[in-house]
């Protein structure tokens, strides 16, 4: 009589029950990476566009600016970037060129982008120079994602330089 090869009943069982048990540790980890993937690309993306604004100020030689739509204080509503070619500091279609529009940020990750300043706009001059307003001070964004686990932080800063770093808050913002 041959000796038959293959898993007897129990043994797959055994595996499955393993696996299960496995997943339902991992997938609530996944799904906080997942979470905090999202907030990390949200917050690249306002860098990336603060980073373009200042090279189209010096490619357009023309002040730049970056500011919500509606002029809500709330960015997350979405951003514009247009050359302010009369210096009004607001957007006219008619005179102004746009540069980029950002849109709102996706529901999914309930994100506000909130920034510190009471004049939520941020200037770059021709030579692309940060123009930090009256206050000669840094520009902060606070950007909060609430999820079912925990908030997730970070903060956006452009110096008086014009350099943009993004970390994580020591103390809870939202």
């Amino acid at each position: 009589m041959k000796k038959e090869r293959g898993f007897t009943l129990i043994e797959l069982m055994v595996t499955l029950a393993i696996a299960a048990i496995l997943i339902g540790v991992a997938l609530p980890s996944f799904r906080g990476m997942m979470e905090t993937n999202k907030v990390v690309a949200g917050i690249n993306d306002l860098a990336t566009s603060i980073h373009l604004a200042k090279n189209a100020a010096s490619a357009r030689n023309a002040r730049v600016n970056i500011d919500s739509v509606g002029g809500a204080a709330d960015w997350s509503q979405g951003l514009i970037i247009y050359a302010d070619t009369n210096g009004s500091g607001v957007y006219e279609p008619a005179n102004d060129a746009l540069v980029r529009s950002i849109p709102p940020i996706a529901s999914t990750t309930n994100a506000q982008v909130i920034p510190t300043v009471p004049t939520p706009t941020i200037s770059f001059s021709r030579k692309g120079i940060f123009l930090a307003g009256a206050a000669g001070a840094q520009f902060v964004v606070n950007y909060c994602a609430p999820s079912i686990h925990f908030v997730h932080e970070r903060i956006l800063t452009v110096s008086v330089a014009g350099r943009v770093t993004v970390t994580r808050p020591v103390a809870e913002l939202c």
